[in-house]
């Protein structure tokens, strides 16, 4: 098992039909929460120095840990398998709701502070 430096949550709202009707009913809001663990904290980068010492700063790296998918307050879904989602949301949409999660995790990380020895 990786080891994780933090987690975040990602929740958004999303238009879909559900899967066993007909595609012309009216799409159903659906809420989604992404929980995302951190599998790299990311480098902060050495910008000064002799040119040989220097390196970017990298961005973190989040992985995908369980979603849950709503429909008013019932749960739909409460999964970590990529197929059982994509099974309910169609493989568009479960990618676009994956990539939101992940696109906002960056944006928003904040580092833990160092750990304790």
């Amino acid at each position: 098992m990786p080891r994780t430096y933090g987690s975040h949550t990602w929740s958004g709202t999303i238009n879909a039909v559900f899967p066993d009707r007909d595609k012309d009913e009216a799409p159903v809001e659906w809420e989604v929460s992404v929980e995302m663990d951190c599998t790299y904290p990311g480098d902060p980068g050495k910008l000064s120095g002799p040119p040989e010492d220097c390196y970017p700063p990298e961005g973190p790296e989040f992985e995908w840990d369980e979603v849950h998918v709503f429909v008013g307050e019932h749960t739909i879904m409460k999964t970590k398998s990529a197929k059982a989602l994509q099974a309910l949301l169609g493989d568009a949409v479960s990618d676009h709701v994956l990539d939101e999660a992940a696109d906002d995790a960056v944006e928003n990380w904040e580092p833990e502070g160092p750990e304790e020895p």
